[in-house]
């Protein structure tokens, strides 16, 4: 399994349908760790195209999307001591 990074920009209203339903894809998985914002790291063992053509279904074509594979070493500050022991797990 690969622990990847998955940052988004969507052009409507974080409240809309589309929002939600790209959140639930991102947790389906059940292994991942929010960074804040729009930013998600997930454990899959599917690949970045893969990642991208399935979150790609319920967005918008002026929606961004960028996936990509995150290893050690890595650095990060400010971020809870949950997701702080998630990174130092699954990297």
């Amino acid at each position: 399994m690969a622990v990847y990074i998955v940052t988004y920009d969507l052009k409507k209203d974080s409240g809309s349908e589309k929002y939600a339903d790209l959140i639930n894809l991102i947790k389906e998985g059940g292994v991942w760790a929010c960074l804040g914002g729009s930013s998600y790291l997930i454990e899959s063992e599917e690949t970045p195209v893969q990642l991208r053509n399935k979150y790609s279904r319920v967005l918008d074509k002026e929606d961004m999307l960028f996936v990509s594979v995150v290893s050690a070493p890595a650095a990060w500050r400010g971020y809870s001591q949950q997701v702080t022991d998630w990174i130092k797990q699954k990297m």
